[in-house]
């Protein structure tokens, strides 16, 4: 039966392959080898993907987008006066007029522009002026997909696309696909009036199957769509088919799967009509120069020199005087926004009560839920941007490594303790973000914290890595030398074990190897852990428990709705620190009480380890 095939397809794959393998006459028909492997994948797409959609009694019809929708959106924001805002706007143009220039049979863009300069409004009215191209010269019309590597980075660009297209809904029209986005789903006619809004196990299937025009996901539900072996997966492959794909923070691809994810983009973009742009202020070199076309200008690339750089790093500093450090720091610098971002939960906990509490001060982890996460995140933007009184009083932002997650926030002073360079970059970027201030106002430190002479970083990042950075910042006093530098020593670096695993497992159709090796977030065996943070989340738990329960009937429905309640309440915790606090476990889920808010669980720096 075709149920069975889908649960077993791998196995009746390989068997299949093993007969085809017998005859050179067929593997000659293939003109590249990792093209059986993709071929493969969407014939299966489009026949699990019919199979799904007959049975649920669902048929999709394409809508039309505004091909000005940008452009209104544009000039519908405020004006601002300032270098950025010149800059945003001839962004803005030159990209309009690139995609009025290019030749359509040209797959793969660069965009590279300096941080703040408006890349994905610029990219995004691109890729609607490509698509209309496309459409009167090619006869068809591309999905449009915006791929981040973060949730932080998809909710603010969501929010800019729902904006855009005047768009508050999942739909035919938009829609954001995540482990945390909504179940919903509804078609629209061309004036927005809502024909159909489907169930929850409907709007699903919808979803999951990418049946939108501008999509909003992450980098791994993307490449898991190309690399992944799961039907989940695979099965949004033949509707990506012809798409124009942003990717944006490109940077973010670990630099072993670079060659990897050329040769997948290359094939696909060859075969499977994709167009590619690839976004980021310091763009790596994952493609050959021959291969793609800048859609910038060397006037929007170039890395600005926003901060004076302050390398604190020829000796160590215990986590003691780094503190001491800190507090004189904000002393000396009253009614400045300060952003201390440090590479542990301990030591980030050490600072941030080391801090005078009279302070207007905020801590960020990612051992907080989202629930108490997002607000804060909220409440700093609005600090930052308007002051917490009359007197314009600072804020002092103590952080792990989650601010660097596309969350788009602007601070005076900047400090990190040392890290990898790409992770030093995106700090010195939260300081004068905007380029408002005058550069010798905006300082940017970098430190090297030890307990007991063993530096923290290294236990984080591994010795190679912060190894590089200190020779790079011994070298380099600039962050836009530095970015320059970092790329050129990386780009040596590129080809690696994980992308030629790949690429032979590809050529192979091994795909258990190729979803083994290809593993964008590293795993590190952490666990969920559900927050029973108030009455709301201890009804969502009860509800959690009793939808487990054998004598109750549940429907598919009411268990995805649930699910997706319960994210906001969850953190990963490790299984060590779980041992630990000797945590329960319902179904698989580890659980705080309401009892243990202020033991387990503290509102302010999260999980307590």
């Amino acid at each position: 039966s075709f149920k069975e095939f889908t649960e077993h397809w791998e196995e009746g794959l390989e068997n299949l392959v093993r007969k085809i393998f017998d005859f050179d006459d067929i593997l000659k028909r293939f003109s590249v080898s990792n093209e059986p492997y993709f071929v493969i994948n969407l014939l299966f797409s489009i026949l699990l993907d019919a199979d799904r959609m007959n049975a649920a009694g669902i048929t999709t019809k394409r809508v039309e987008l505004d091909n000005n929708a940008v452009s209104e959106f544009v000039n519908s924001i405020p004006k601002i006066s300032g270098k950025i805002l010149k800059q945003r706007k001839a962004l803005f143009e030159h990209c309009y007029n690139k995609s009025n220039e290019i030749e359509l049979e040209q797959k793969i863009f660069t965009l590279s522009a300096a941080t703040g300069y408006g890349k994905t409004l610029s990219a995004l009215n691109f890729s609607l002026n490509l698509r209309e191209r496309i459409k009167k010269e090619k006869k068809y019309s591309p999905r449009i997909i915006y791929v981040a590597p973060f949730i932080s980075i998809l909710d603010q660009s969501a929010n800019i696309f729902g904006k855009v297209f005047d768009e508050d809904e999942q739909s035919n029209r938009l829609l954001v696909h995540h482990h945390l986005s909504r179940v919903e789903y509804t078609t629209k006619d061309e004036h927005q009036s809502v024909v159909e809004s489907y169930d929850t196990r409907k709007s699903e299937l919808l979803l999951q199957g990418w049946n939108s025009e501008v999509i909003v996901t992450t980098f791994i539900q993307f490449f898991n769509s190309i690399f992944g072996r799961y039907t989940s997966n695979l099965r949004r492959l033949h509707n990506i088919s012809g798409s124009i794909i942003m990717l944006d923070e490109v940077q973010s691809i670990p630099v072993e799967y670079w060659d990897a994810v050329r040769q997948a983009l290359k094939y696909l973009c060859d075969k499977f009509d994709f167009k590619v742009i690839l976004m980021t202020a310091t763009q790596p070199l994952i493609f050959h120069n021959d291969e793609y076309v800048e859609i910038s200008s060397q006037q929007f690339s170039d890395v600005p020199d926003r901060v004076t750089f302050n390398r604190n790093t020829q000796d160590q500093i215990s986590i003691t005087d780094f503190c001491r450090r800190m507090n004189d720091l904000i002393e000396e610098n009253p009614g400045k926004n300060i952003l201390i971002e440090l590479n542990t939960i301990p030591t980030a906990i050490q600072v941030f009560y080391s801090l005078n509490p009279d302070l207007n001060r905020y801590f960020l982890s990612s051992q907080i839920i989202p629930f108490d996460r997002k607000p804060r995140i909220e409440e700093i933007k609005q600090d930052l941007t308007t002051g917490t009184d009359s007197s314009n009083r600072e804020t002092i932002v103590i952080s792990t490594q989650v601010i660097e997650a596309g969350v788009d926030l602007d601070f005076d002073i900047a400090v990190r303790d040392i890290g990898p360079i790409d992770s030093i970059i995106q700090t010195a970027g939260r300081c004068n973000r905007a380029g408002r201030r005058k550069v010798e106002d905006s300082n940017f430190y970098v430190y090297r914290i030890a307990e007991d002479r063993h530096e923290v970083a290294r236990r984080v990042y591994g010795t190679v890595a912060i190894d590089i950075a200190l020779e790079l910042l011994r070298r380099n006093d600039t962050v836009p030398h530095l970015v320059s530098q970092y790329y050129e020593e990386i780009s040596n670096r590129a080809r690696g074990n994980a992308s030629d695993t790949i690429n032979d497992a590809i050529t192979e159709l091994n795909y258990e190897m190729v979803n083994d090796t290809f593993q964008l977030i590293e795993q590190d065996y952490s666990e969920p852990v559900f927050i029973e943070i108030n009455d709301d989340a201890r009804r969502i738990w009860q509800c959690f428990l009793q939808l487990n329960n054998p004598n109750v009937r549940t429907s598919w429905e009411e268990i995805i709705k649930i699910r997706k309640k319960m994210e906001q309440f969850m953190i990963g915790v490790s299984e060590r620190d779980i041992n630990r606090s000797n945590l329960p476990e319902e179904e698989g889920i580890y659980y705080v009480s309401q009892q243990q808010i202020g033991i387990l669980y503290d509102r302010i720096t999260g999980f307590n380890r």
